[in-house]
């Protein structure tokens, strides 16, 4: 069993009603399948704001997805969204998830 921290910013913060979490996970598992499973802990409005969605069926998750506005931190780290299923994850890692805001001048 392997324990992390999960940090969670602005709109992801609302969405799981707390700004931290420590969260058990079984060996082997991927940062994809944490997101997965904090999506079903979390309900529809988590797994929203974390999975992109089907344009015709908004309701319809994909959940192979990220959405291209979230940023997903391991170890102080920013994660490419096309290696969130191989990166498997280790006792006492540290994920950040927060949303990107848009902005500049």
């Amino acid at each position: 069993m392997a324990s992390i921290r999960i940090q969670y910013f602005g709109t992801l913060r609302a969405a799981a009603a707390k700004a931290e979490e420590t969260y058990d996970l079984a060996p082997e598992t991927s940062l994809s399948q944490l997101l997965q499973q904090l999506a079903s802990i979390y309900d529809i409005g988590f797994s929203g704001e974390i999975f992109a969605t089907n344009p015709a069926e908004p309701i319809e998750i994909l959940w192979d997805s990220l959405r291209s506005d979230i940023m997903v931190m391991l170890n102080d780290k920013a994660v490419a969204h096309n290696h969130v299923a191989e990166i498997l994850l280790q006792d006492g890692d540290r994920i950040a998830l927060f949303p990107l805001f848009p902005g500049g001048g």
